[in-house]
């Protein structure tokens, strides 16, 4: 639900910020359908990604599990609009946490959908799983790549699964061209939350949009050049441990898991 909208209609929020926030809403959606035309023509590639509802393993009806503590799992969801290909990135809390170049001499255009109406076409894959995990049970994190894999019959979707060796260090500064994408200077003006559209040209600049129908302004930031011998190096060497209590609680929970599941849960990193 849309904070700005619910707010409106009990009556929290200003008639002129509602308009406004419907204004953009809008906007932002004629821009998406603009870009769907265009990469229909193969003038560029349009791709939406965003992350599904985080979910847990094990996972069950066995009441053994309720007052457990267990481990969670993601799925980073890329899906392109034309060819309807679409790659699931699943990893678990041990491979990277949710903080987390120029090679192929492109341009990329990266752009923002009003908060509160961000849906998208990755947004059915999503719901595909979700309809594919009804009332199944998930022993390992294997399980939700399998559910993955299955709830496409046509055209099933990519899965790739990743650990801690696949994520990079994306922030080491040294690596930086700009120190921030802080479209303003001083107080008062204009912040990240601000910015609408961002171009990472060719030229190694970025440029931004605060508004859909405003030109590309660069950023008003010195930036260094690119050097395409830039290496990344891993974020972590090692696996990101889970806390003494959670691996206690999953080793409770093995009573209630197949045998052949208990030494995934047995290797876990943790605390003492």
């Amino acid at each position: 639900m849309c904070y700005v909208c619910v707010g409106h209609t009990e009556g929290n929020i200003d008639e002129h910020v509602y308009q406004e926030h419907l204004i953009k809403k809008n906007r932002a959606r004629e821009e998406k359908e603009k870009d769907k035309k265009d990469a229909g023509l193969g003038k560029c590639i349009l791709l939406t990604m965003d992350l599904e509802a985080v979910k847990v393993c094990p996972y069950s009806t066995a009441s053994a599990l309720y007052f457990k503590t267990k481990l969670t799992c993601h799925n980073f969801t890329v899906f392109d609009l034309t060819s309807r290909h679409c790659t699931c990135y699943w990893f678990t809390e041990t491979a990277t946490d949710l903080t987390s170049i120029k090679k192929h001499n492109i341009s990329i255009t990266q752009k923002f959908l009003e908060r509160g109406h961000t849906q998208m076409e990755c947004d059915s894959v999503h719901s595909a799983i979700e309809r594919k995990l009804s009332n199944r049970i998930i022993n390992s994190p294997c399980d939700y790549v399998s559910a993955t894999k299955e709830a496409r019959a046509s055209c099933p979707y990519e899965v790739i699964q990743i650990d801690h060796n696949f994520v990079k260090n994306y922030a080491d500064s040294s690596t930086w061209l700009y120190k921030s994408i802080r479209p303003g200077r001083k107080a008062g003006d204009p912040t990240v939350t601000d910015i609408r559209a961002i171009l990472y040209d060719q030229d190694d600049t970025i440029k931004v949009k605060l508004n859909f129908d405003q030109d590309w302004f660069t950023l008003p930031q010195r930036y260094k050049s690119f050097d395409p011998g830039v290496f990344y190096s891993t974020l972590r060497k090692d696996m990101i441990p889970i806390s003494a209590s959670k691996y206690r609680h999953l080793q409770e929970l093995k009573q209630v898991l197949p045998k052949e599941c208990h030494n995934f849960y047995d290797t876990l990193p943790h605390k003492n």
